[in-house]
Protein backbone atom coordinates (compact mmCIF):
# COMPACT_ATOMS: atom_id res chain seq x y z
CA UNK A 1 0.00 0.00 0.00
CA UNK A 2 1.73 2.92 -0.83
CA UNK A 3 1.89 5.98 1.87
CA UNK A 4 -1.12 8.28 0.15
CA UNK A 5 -3.64 5.18 0.57
CA UNK A 6 -1.99 4.37 3.94
CA UNK A 7 -2.36 8.45 5.26
CA UNK A 8 -6.06 8.05 3.39
CA UNK A 9 -7.07 5.05 5.26
CA UNK A 10 -6.14 6.65 8.63
CA UNK A 11 -7.75 9.76 7.94
CA UNK A 12 -10.86 7.73 7.11
CA UNK A 13 -10.70 5.72 10.36
CA UNK A 14 -10.15 9.10 12.34
CA UNK A 15 -13.52 10.96 11.07
CA UNK A 16 -17.21 9.69 10.09
CA UNK A 17 -19.09 12.28 8.25
CA UNK A 18 -22.76 12.30 9.52
CA UNK A 19 -22.60 8.52 10.39
CA UNK A 20 -21.41 7.34 7.17
CA UNK A 21 -18.48 5.13 5.95
CA UNK A 22 -16.57 3.20 8.55
CA UNK A 23 -16.94 3.62 12.12
CA UNK A 24 -14.41 5.86 13.83
CA UNK A 25 -11.72 3.74 15.32
CA UNK A 26 -8.48 5.25 16.96
CA UNK A 27 -6.49 2.47 17.20
CA UNK A 28 -6.56 1.22 13.19
CA UNK A 29 -5.69 5.19 12.84
CA UNK A 30 -2.96 4.53 14.57
CA UNK A 31 -1.85 1.53 12.98
CA UNK A 32 -1.97 3.35 9.45
CA UNK A 33 -0.35 6.72 10.46
CA UNK A 34 2.67 4.62 11.76
CA UNK A 35 3.02 2.73 8.80
CA UNK A 36 2.73 5.73 6.46
CA UNK A 37 5.23 7.55 9.24
CA UNK A 38 8.07 4.78 9.04
CA UNK A 39 7.85 5.77 5.36
CA UNK A 40 8.84 9.28 5.72
CA UNK A 41 5.41 10.87 5.88
CA UNK A 42 5.39 14.52 7.77
CA UNK A 43 1.47 14.75 8.01
CA UNK A 44 1.03 10.75 9.29
CA UNK A 45 4.33 11.73 11.89
CA UNK A 46 2.59 15.14 13.02
CA UNK A 47 -1.30 12.90 13.23
CA UNK A 48 0.80 10.31 15.41
CA UNK A 49 2.45 13.16 17.61
CA UNK A 50 -1.00 14.38 18.18
CA UNK A 51 -2.74 10.95 18.95
CA UNK A 52 0.65 10.17 21.33
CA UNK A 53 -0.28 13.66 23.14
CA UNK A 54 -4.02 13.23 23.61
CA UNK A 55 -3.98 9.05 24.33
CA UNK A 56 -6.17 8.77 21.14
CA UNK A 57 -5.63 4.57 19.76
CA UNK A 58 -2.44 4.60 21.61
CA UNK A 59 -1.07 5.07 25.01
CA UNK A 60 -0.79 8.16 25.95
CA UNK A 61 3.29 9.46 25.65
CA UNK A 62 4.50 13.00 25.83
CA UNK A 63 7.88 11.78 25.53
CA UNK A 64 6.56 10.01 22.25
CA UNK A 65 5.23 13.13 21.26
CA UNK A 66 7.91 15.44 21.65
CA UNK A 67 9.85 13.10 19.39
CA UNK A 68 7.70 13.14 16.57
CA UNK A 69 6.90 16.70 17.03
CA UNK A 70 10.96 17.22 16.65
CA UNK A 71 11.42 14.84 13.77
CA UNK A 72 8.50 16.76 11.79
CA UNK A 73 10.36 19.94 12.78
CA UNK A 74 13.74 18.62 11.73
CA UNK A 75 12.26 16.91 8.38
CA UNK A 76 10.24 20.03 7.10
CA UNK A 77 13.26 22.95 8.14
CA UNK A 78 15.25 20.17 5.94
CA UNK A 79 13.04 20.86 3.05
CA UNK A 80 11.82 16.80 3.42
CA UNK A 81 8.18 16.36 2.91
CA UNK A 82 6.42 13.25 0.75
Amino acid sequence: MTMFLLKKTADMYLQTIDGQGVPQDYGKASQYFMASAHGGDLVAQFNLAQMHRLGLGVARSCNTAVVLYKRVRLLSTRGESH
